[in-house]
């Protein structure tokens, strides 16, 4: 029954937690473990605990996966942490059972702590006045209303990562990194049997991982001005996702705003745009950010909503939906040329939707009635600007008050 969860070909099983995809031609074999242990779950005096606790479990298994030519990487988020290995083939499987030991039996080491603390703070030192990591900042206390414990950095800071103590970093992975917490895919040149072996080790349950939290409060249609002397102004526009959201419908509409915003002819005042979804508990966000001239910037945030809006009232032609589905398929299917990429892509949709496809099979599926209905569903959005401010009137929150 458990070996049946881990069949990648079948039709979508519901209740999937981990999967195997073999890729013969393929020169690395990828393992991506995604963890229910992310930055809301760390007291706000020690934000970043679980991501240096992690980093510091990959720190001191790294001598041991050198000698095996792996390595092992940790990327950090607001609902959780991903875990990525890669190896060779001849090593794989050896370093994919050191890999999930440290994981899931893991004991933090002083010494490794300190390296990874190190190295940590160095490059979130690097990121202060950054205006690409400001502009987040203010993004996301506009969204969820600042001092909410979902609007800090997930990945801490320099200093509340000081706090850390070796016994705090031990309880949070005592505590967080289980696996009824987790969803892993493993992509690359492998027997598939071995590979589920390997992975039955671990995710023996046929059940989904434990539920993501939810953000209380809710978030809101805030707004917030941040004043700096900076040459262009940085836009956001935030838009919460409803709470089960048509995931792959959603990416397409993230591809549809881009288009009508990114650099361009007609778009001479932009220096440059970026549109992500972000999954978490209860939903997500559609996150829209343009970078332009001052006197044009704010202007952008209507365009943005105006472009939303226009995508949830009439569902596009067949022709021009898809030529926007071909273009969206071929940035997709980019984005995942690597085994590494389709790892956590796989892991993440089991996290979030305990169930896997085929990304080729998703995109096909695609309407354009499905992209209306994902633009539609899209709540009010939160906006935030960062840049110069006429009037020279600094850093104003106008966040409504909650009811």
């Amino acid at each position: 029954m458990a070996a049946a969860l881990l069949l990648a070909w079948a039709a979508p099983l519901r209740g999937q937690r981990a999967l195997v995809l073999p890729d013969p031609g393929s020169t690395v074999v990828a393992l991506s473990v995604d963890l229910n242990a992310g930055g809301i779950w760390d007291p706000a005096p020690q934000a970043g605990l679980s991501r240096l606790a992690g980093e510091a479990l990959l720190e001191a298994l790294r001598p041991q996966l050198r000698s095996l030519g792996a390595g092992g990487r940790l990327e950090c988020e607001r609902f959780g942490l991903r875990l990525t290995l890669l190896a060779p083939p001849s090593t794989w499987r050896a370093a994919a059972d050191m890999f999930l030991d440290a994981i899931f039996h893991p004991a933090v080491q002083a010494e490794a702590l300190d390296t990874a603390r190190a190295r940590l703070q160095r490059s979130l030192r690097f990121q202060e006045g950054d205006p690409a990591a400001e502009i987040r900042t203010a993004a996301y206390d506009a969204f969820f209303g600042e001092g909410h414990r979902w609007a800090r950095g997930p990945c801490g800071s320099a200093e509340t990562l000081d706090s850390v103590t070796l016994e705090a970093a031990q309880s949070a992975v005592d505590a967080r990194f289980e696996a009824g917490r987790a969803s892993a895919a493993l992509v690359g040149p492998v027997d598939r049997r071995e590979a589920e072996a390997v992975l039955l080790r671990v995710f023996r349950e046929p059940r989904p991982p434990t539920r993501l939290p939810l953000p209380d409060p809710a978030p809101l249609p805030g707004a917030r001005d941040v004043e700096t002397p900076t040459i262009t102004s940085w836009i956001a526009v935030v838009f919460p996702l409803p709470r089960e959201p048509d995931d792959e419908a959603t990416r397409l509409l993230a591809q549809h705003v881009l288009e009508g915003v990114r650099p361009g002819p007609g778009h001479s005042s932009v220096v440059d745009a970026s549109v992500e979804v972000e999954r978490f508990g209860g939903g997500g966000a559609l996150l829209v950010y343009v970078v332009a001239d001052p006197a044009s910037a704010r202007d952008w945030v209507d365009r943005v909503r105006a472009l939303v809006d226009s995508a949830g009232a009439t569902a596009l032609d067949p022709g021009r939906f898809e030529l926007l589905r071909k273009r969206y398929r071929g940035a997709r299917l980019l984005s995942l040329a690597t085994p590494e990429a389709r790892a956590g892509d796989a892991a993440d949709r089991l996290l979030f939707e305990h169930v896997y496809e085929w990304p080729v099979r998703r995109i096909d599926a695609l309407t354009a009635e499905r992209l209306r209905a994902a633009a539609s569903a899209l709540g009010p959005p939160a906006t935030a600007y960062l840049g110069p401010i006429s009037g020279g009137t600094a850093s104003l929150d106008r966040r409504p008050a909650r009811p």
